[in-house]
C-alpha cells in the first residue's frame, strides 16, 4: 500500500460519523506511520491524512454538542471543550507541513467545530472569532461564514449584531485587499436572515 491507500481507508471512516471515528483513525495514522518507518519510507501521513484527522475529530465535537442539547446536566460541555483544544494542539502541530490553502481548510474545520459549540458554550463565538483574526494564512469567504454561523447559534442577545458586523467586516477586506473571492456568498446573506 502507498499513502493514497491508507487515505482512502480513513476517508471512508471520517464519512461514517460514528463516536469512534477519532480512535479508528488515529489507528490507520500510527498503522500508516509504523509502516513507512519499518517497510517503505515513503508511506507517511501527508496533509490530506492531516486534514482529514481534524475533520473526524470536528465531527466527534458535533456528535457530543448533539448529545448535550439533549442532556439536562452540563456533563458534555467539557469533554466538547476538551475535543476542541486536541484539534486546537493538532492543528498546530502540523499546519506548518501544510500549503496556505490547505491550512487555511484546517483552520476553517477548527472554526466549524466551535460555531457547533456555540450551540452549548457561550464563549464559543468569541474563540471562533479569535481563530479567524489569528490565522497565519488568509481566511476565505468560508472563514466569515463559520464565524457568522458560531454567532447564529449562539444564545446571545448581540447575535444578530455580530453577524451583521461579520458580514460587513468580510465586504470590507475583501474590497481592501482587492479579493473577489472574499466577497460575502449567498450562504453569508442567508445567515444574517436566519439570525
Amino acid at each position: 500500500p502507498n499513502t493514497e491507500s491508507f487515505n482512502f481507508v480513513i476517508r471512508s471512516w471520517t464519512r461514517c460519523r460514528n463516536e469512534n471515528v477519532v480512535d479508528r483513525v488515529e489507528n490507520i495514522v500510527r498503522l500508516m506511520t509504523d509502516y513507512g518507518d519499518t517497510t517503505d519510507k515513503q508511506v507517511q501521513p501527508n496533509e490530506k491524512t492531516y486534514a482529514m484527522l481534524l475533520d473526524a475529530m470536528s465531527v466527534r465535537v458535533k456528535l457530543r454538542v448533539n448529545q448535550q442539547k439533549e442532556s439536562t446536566n452540563d456533563d458534555k460541555i467539557d469533554e466538547v471543550l476538551d475535543r476542541i483544544e486536541q484539534m486546537r494542539m493538532t492543528l498546530g502541530s502540523i499546519a506548518h507541513q501544510c500549503d496556505a490553502s490547505l491550512t487555511t481548510s484546517l483552520h476553517n474545520t477548527l472554526i466549524a467545530a466551535w460555531s457547533h459549540a456555540a450551540e452549548v458554550n457561550s464563549k464559543a463565538p468569541y474563540e471562533a472569532e479569535h481563530l479567524l483574526q489569528s490565522m497565519e494564512t488568509a481566511p476565505d469567504s468560508f472563514s466569515y461564514l463559520l464565524v457568522m454561523r458560531s454567532w447564529q447559534r449562539s444564545q446571545h442577545s448581540n447575535r444578530a449584531e455580530r453577524v451583521l458586523w461579520w458580514l460587513s467586516k468580510q465586504k470590507d477586506d475583501a474590497e481592501t485587499l482587492s479579493r473577489l473571492d472574499l466577497y460575502p456568498t449567498v450562504e453569508c446573506f442567508n445567515a444574517v436572515i436566519r439570525t
